[in-house]
């Protein structure tokens, strides 16, 4: 929330679109260098402790580069955006949409209450299928600690994609619960493919629909977490806005975390899991679904 904020208020906004597409990898860059870490120390049989150290090490060399940098880059910034009073044509949409529903009662809390709940489902999907991975591919195809580990980094290195495809459907469908909707139905769809080739012995295929599925649960967090604190800001405070909803993202993920791991615990396999994230992605295009219709409908009526 506190980068959020910082880009908001400094940025120049000729570069929002640009800070939409990037702000995600980070994190997916993060991800996968964990996870590479961590197969890499299993398969030389390291003690799991020297994660924590190397993790301790890289936050505190990015501290300090931190403090260094920070203002340097908050006056190059501001200098800039006092240069330009450009405006990105996603901003200009953002605005002219918040026009016509700003009409409607209560419509930003309306709209922060289905983000919230989308929030929620979003990470008990995301980080449920990337801390569960692992475990699934071992169970269920016998495969080594090492290699399982491996495996989930193409769900980090792939899903930064997710992001640049919900700026673009952002950009056309001017809508980001409809946005959010349209993930959950892909999502949906490749749980069901999952299903279907979870009982061959060959795990390349489930594989690449979870690589999908991260793509497109990517998408989602990017339009909760970024694309709509950064384009809503006129509104409000895009800082607080961006961390309060990532707030519902983490409770997902602490949901997500023990709960799918009892469950699967009680059922002795994974099949229950699949479903259980199809049901949680059906609800969420049933939410999104009654708010489009019902915006949709009060805007023509006034």
């Amino acid at each position: 929330s506190s980068i959020i904020r910082l880009l908001n208020e400094n940025l120049p906004k000729k570069y929002i679109s640009l800070a939409l597409v990037l702000l995600p990898l980070p994190v997916s860059i993060g991800t996968f260098t964990i996870y590479g870490l961590s197969a890499l120390i299993s398969a030389l049989s390291i003690s799991f402790k020297v994660v924590f150290f190397i993790a301790g090490a890289l936050l505190f060399v990015m501290g300090v580069f931190w403090i260094c940098f920070i203002d340097i880059f908050k006056n190059s910034s501001r200098a800039m955006k006092e240069k330009t009073d450009e405006r990105v044509v996603e901003t200009k949409n953002e605005e002219s949409v918040a026009k016509n529903q700003s009409t409607l009662p209560n419509y930003f809390l309306l709209i922060f209450s289905i983000l919230s709940l989308l929030a929620v489902a979003n990470n008990f999907v995301k980080d449920g299928l990337t801390t569960w991975m692992p475990t699934i591919l071992k169970e269920t195809y016998s495969l080594d600690n090492s290699i399982s580990t491996f495996l989930t980094l193409f769900l980090p290195l792939f899903a930064v994609f997710g992001s640049t495809v919900a700026l673009y459907l952002n950009k056309k469908i001017k809508n980001y619960v409809l946005v959010c909707g349209i993930f959950y139905l892909i999502t949906l769809l490749l749980f069901v493919l999952v299903l279907a080739f979870l009982k061959t012995q060959s795990w390349v295929l489930p594989l690449i629909c979870f690589i999908l599925v991260a793509m497109a649960m990517s998408g989602v967090n990017n339009v909760i977490t970024t694309i709509f604190p950064m384009l809503y800001s006129s509104k409000s405070n895009a800082g607080a806005l961006a961390g309060i909803l990532d707030g519902f993202c983490y409770l997902g993920s602490a949901i997500t975390a023990y709960g799918l791991g009892a469950i699967s615990e009680k059922l002795g396999d994974w099949t229950a899991i699949f479903y259980l994230f199809i049901c949680v992605c059906a609800l969420m295009m049933v939410v999104c679904a009654i708010y489009y219709f019902i915006t949709r409908t009060k805007v023509k009526e006034n």
